[in-house]
């Protein structure tokens, strides 16, 4: 401890230990003073003592608690650590600070991080809307000059939002030309409207900064009639430190970009940005180390090159997100020479026919032949965005439902409409990708399957097993009315075990009704019990036919909530077993005959506690 503690702590503790009584009330005691006096400096001795106190207590716990027998600098940066966050959001909101009220020790320490006092944000709430309340601009002056002022010369992470010049020259003037010293900005988030940035990005461009890794540029609020804001290619190949740019309908002279390590340029579709794809790709020839690659391209980007290119190595990209036109995404995509690892991701926004795509399915066929696993899930999805339908298949090699936060392997959307289009898609993408060994089938999230669909993925995963669907959609009915067809002539299920997850109706309900009990009288709610009714209708009906269902299971039902499966007496759980060979699932837990026949074992004949609990039983088996 000795070796951490200055001089100075020994002394004011010294003289803490040997303090004595305010002078003015010995003299006053001594003097015999009146009753008032003395009230009134026993109260002052009162307060210096309690604040006497509270220091021995502070200066106990430096000795007595083990955090507090940490060297500064150690301590320092444990307060950094538990500081940051998901996006360093309690760093640029100060919601540190709060440690400041522990303890003496921990507020010097805290004062004297210059990490802790680096991320500077001048983009709260009041400065969205023009013009801002003055009433907080003294006050937020004060705190970015005292941010800079502790910060020092330490790197510097920025977040500003940029309203326009007239907002700019009442509010940032006492900042020029910026909130920052240039030559200590690491890291910088910039959001506003096309003239606010215009301008800004005009500002940067004369200045240097050569610690700059990360920018980020994104056009908030786009004033018609006035050109994107844009920036410089000079500027790019200025800052060789920049490592990640990520940019949002803001225009980027790909000529003087390289060695980045992440990429993500997004434009809305309909924006006029004049792209040209070669200049793309000859800005990704030049980022070897390129970890990630998003690119949202406009309807306008363009390419001139008819030849084709020579490949382009990233040995290290982890994912790569293309959206644009198909000739812009396959262009893109159809030079890069990737590792088996890297997660694709890719969306026609344009209408194609199916057999235009086999060249793109070769490709991706190429890809997933690199890998040594397997592709064990397919999934289905369809988004609406800017009028246009996107069917959308992913493809994961996770093999079960309970992963399901594990990234695709590959997600392929394009713009079909109708449901012929649709399984002629299907059908083509899964004849020529190695999906043999699928069994897992996921149209959680399809509002609709059609038949068409349906039968085009089973006549081409011989290996399925699974298919999951959801309550509350017409997806659900359109593969019961397939089953029940093929159940009319003879013909078994394509899957042995159906999952239903009733995420989506429960949201639903939750909507319409928030108080809790209301929610299970819901029309949703109602809904989805009918729904199970018409399942469990099918599953009698096959299993008179001969050709019952293995498992049948209900996932997310009822967590915190109303639950669409709540059976109480043994009939009723009977009912959901019975005409099922392997037996019913009600979010992870199997009903079948052996787990009734274990649990009457276990319940032990003679005792008057029990015989509800047997009768039950015996009437789940007898039902």
């Amino acid at each position: 401890m000795s070796g951490q503690w200055d001089s100075v702590e020994y002394t004011r503790l010294n003289e803490l230990v040997h303090d004595s009584p305010l002078p003015d009330l010995v003299r006053a005691i001594s003097d015999h003073s009146d009753r008032r006096t003395l009230a009134r400096l026993l109260d002052a001795e009162l307060e210096r003592r309690e604040r006497h106190l509270r220091l021995m207590r502070e200066y106990r716990n430096m000795f007595s608690i083990p955090i507090h027998s940490l060297p500064p600098e150690v301590l320092s940066h444990v307060l950094f650590l538990s500081a940051c966050d998901e996006e360093d959001h309690t760093l640029f909101t100060l919601g540190w600070t709060r440690l400041l009220l522990v303890c003496r020790r921990w507020r010097d320490i805290a004062w004297s991080t210059p990490s802790l006092w680096s991320f500077v944000s001048l983009e709260p709430p009041e400065l969205v809307s023009f013009p801002p309340p003055t009433i907080h601009n003294d006050m937020i002056i004060r705190r970015v000059s005292l941010q800079r002022q502790r910060a020092g010369a330490n790197p510097i992470h920025a977040r500003i939002y940029l309203n326009g010049p007239r907002y700019d020259d009442e509010f940032f003037r006492v900042y020029q030309p910026f909130p920052w010293i240039t030559s200590s900005l690491k890291t910088l988030h910039a959001s506003g409207t096309t003239s606010g940035l215009s301008d800004f990005l005009a500002r940067m461009d004369a200045h240097d900064h050569p610690l700059l890794s990360q920018l980020v540029v994104r056009l908030i609020v786009h004033e018609s009639q006035k050109p994107l804001p844009s920036i410089p290619g000079d500027f790019l190949a200025r800052h060789v430190s920049l490592h990640e740019l990520n940019v949002a309908n803001v225009l980027v002279d790909f000529q003087g970009l390289s060695n980045l390590q992440s990429l993500d340029i997004l434009h809305g579709y309909h924006y006029n940005a004049p792209i040209e794809i070669d200049e793309v790709l000859d800005a990704l020839s030049r980022c070897p180390t390129l970890e990630s690659l998003r690119l949202n391209l406009p309807r306008s980007a363009t390419t001139s090159s008819r030849n084709s290119r020579p490949g382009i190595k990233l040995p290290n990209l982890g994912s790569v997100l293309l959206q644009g036109t198909y000739t812009a995404v396959t262009h893109l995509l159809f030079p890069l020479q990737i590792p088996a690892s890297s997660r694709i991701s890719l969306a026609s926004l344009e209408e194609v026919q199916p057999q235009d795509i086999a060249p793109l399915v070769t490709y991706l066929n190429a890809h997933c032949c690199l890998s040594s696993s397997s592709i064990n899930c397919i999934g289905l999805n369809e988004t609406t965005s800017l009028a246009l339908h996107l069917f959308e298949m992913r493809f994961y090699t996770r093999s079960s439902l309970e992963n399901e936060n594990d990234p695709f392997l590959i997600r392929l959307g394009v713009v079909a409409p109708e449901p012929g289009i649709r399984a002629e898609l299907a059908a083509l993408t899964l004849s020529r990708l190695p999906v043999r060994n699928a069994t897992l089938f996921d149209v959680r999230h399809m509002n609709e399957c059609h038949s068409m669909v349906l039968r085009s993925v089973f006549e081409r995963l011989p290996s399925l097993s699974t298919i999951a669907v959801s309550f509350g959609r017409p997806s659900l009915g359109q593969l019961l009315e397939l089953l029940k067809a093929r159940l009319a002539v003879r013909l078994p299920a394509p899957v042995s075990h159906i999952v239903i997850d009733a995420t989506h109706t429960l949201k639903v309900a939750r909507a319409v009704s928030r108080s809790y009990g209301a929610r299970s009288q819901s029309t949703p709610f109602r809904s989805a019990q009918r729904e199970l009714e018409t399942v469990l209708a099918y599953c009698s009906a096959a299993k008179r036919a001969r050709m019952p269902l293995d498992v049948l299971e209900i996932i997310n039902d009822g967590d915190n909530d109303s639950a669409i499966v709540a059976p109480t007496s043994g009939s009723a759980k009977k009912r959901l077993w019975r005409d099922l060979t392997g037996g019913f699932v009600h979010n992870g837990v199997m009903r079948n005959r052996a787990v009734v026949d274990a649990e009457l074992q276990e319940v032990a004949e003679g005792f008057p506690e029990n015989s509800a609990k047997r009768a039950s039983l015996l009437k789940e088996l007898s039902a």
